[in-house]
């Protein structure tokens, strides 16, 4: 493995025993767009060995697919694929989700200078979703006064910068996203405490909210390794056409 590589299969491991396996597979899976069979194969396998038995192959490249199902050749029973267990997806779906994204990109637009948090935020991930992150970067960037200290925002900035390849300032935002979440733990956990009281049901749900809380900070750190992982390829790169 590069030293990238071991950032992310470690990354997936860290996750995978703090109790978050959806958020190491997510790891997983990307990892494996950009490997051959062999790799592909090997990864499944110590995936399978470390208790995995999901994988979300909704965005994977055709050729993830094929190494895939050679990888599962055997063993198919052993592993659950997302789309199949979720949902079925088709080009029409796809499409028509494009076309959303493509309207609602453009209703934005139109009305570039009178936004709320809410528009803006959706704007965000529709530039991400549309592969326009770099425009959209430049479009906040002439936009300063978009700007919100919340959890939501910060979020959607995060996939914003690290889509269009500001992963410094992907980093910056994840940590203040974490910070939000830290808070609602926090807060949630105080709330417990006051109102519990050996009430079953408020326990449930206070796991559940707690549950979903950790999710979150889970995708922090993740997005916020990947940005270093990929600042530290970027930096690779500069020091080797200097070299040059």
């Amino acid at each position: 493995y590069g030293k990238d590589d071991k950032v992310l299969l470690t990354g997936a491991g860290i996750l995978l025993s703090c109790g978050y396996p959806e958020e190491a597979e997510h790891i997983y899976d990307e990892y494996l767009e950009r490997e051959n069979a062999e790799t592909v194969y090997a990864v499944v396998d110590e995936a399978m060995k470390q208790g995995i038995n999901i994988l979300d192959i909704f965005m994977s490249e055709p050729n993830v697919r094929t190494n895939l199902g050679a990888a599962l050749k055997g063993r198919r029973e052993k592993m659950i694929l997302q789309d199949a267990r979720d949902y079925q997806v088709t080009e029409e779906l796809e499409k028509l989700l494009e076309e959303t994204n493509q309207a609602l990109t453009e209703k934005y637009l139109a009305k570039a200078d009178s936004l709320t948090e809410e528009e803006a935020k959706n704007l965000c991930l529709c530039f991400s979703s549309l592969n326009r992150a770099e425009e959209g970067w430049e479009f906040f960037e002439k936009h300063p006064e978009y700007e919100w200290n919340t959890l939501d925002w910060h979020r959607a900035m995060t996939f914003l910068a690290a889509n269009a390849g500001q992963f410094q300032t992907a980093i910056d935002r994840a940590g203040l996203w974490r910070g939000f979440v830290e808070a609602e733990i926090s807060e949630e956990n105080q709330k417990a405490a006051e109102n519990m009281d050996n009430d079953s049901e408020a326990a449930e749900e206070h796991e559940q909210e707690l549950d979903r809380l950790k999710r979150g900070m889970a995708r922090s750190w993740h997005l916020e390794a990947c940005s270093y992982g990929s600042l530290f390829r970027k930096l690779d790169e500069d020091d080797e056409e200097q070299k040059e």
